[in-house]
């Protein structure tokens, strides 16, 4: 599979189907970015969990969005990576 990804062969990505068991979310929901450079911001990390076994109990705030441009784009002085990080607490259900 991954020879024709690479090789751009949309008519295979496009019929690929994947199914699992799993019940998965996204634990710190949908931001509007996690990785924003100069010429590109995008949603691109997300932490999932299978919400039949976890449970998310807290989620860190991202940084906001005045924060994260005031030294134009990431990576910054204050900010090392050009992803922002993604942190929650989980615990299983019992």
């Amino acid at each position: 599979m991954f020879v024709f990804i690479a090789a751009g062969d949309e008519e295979h990505i496009s019929n690929l189907e994947l199914h699992h068991a799993m019940n998965i979310e996204s634990a710190c929901g949908t931001p509007p970015y996690t990785n924003f450079t100069k010429g590109f911001r995008e949603t691109l990390d997300y932490i999932f969990i299978d919400t039949d076994r976890l449970e998310v109990t807290k989620v860190v705030p991202l940084p906001s969005h005045e924060d994260v441009t005031a030294n134009i784009a990431l990576p910054s002085i204050v900010f090392p990576s050009d992803h922002l990080a993604l942190i929650c607490d989980v615990k299983f259900k019992v």
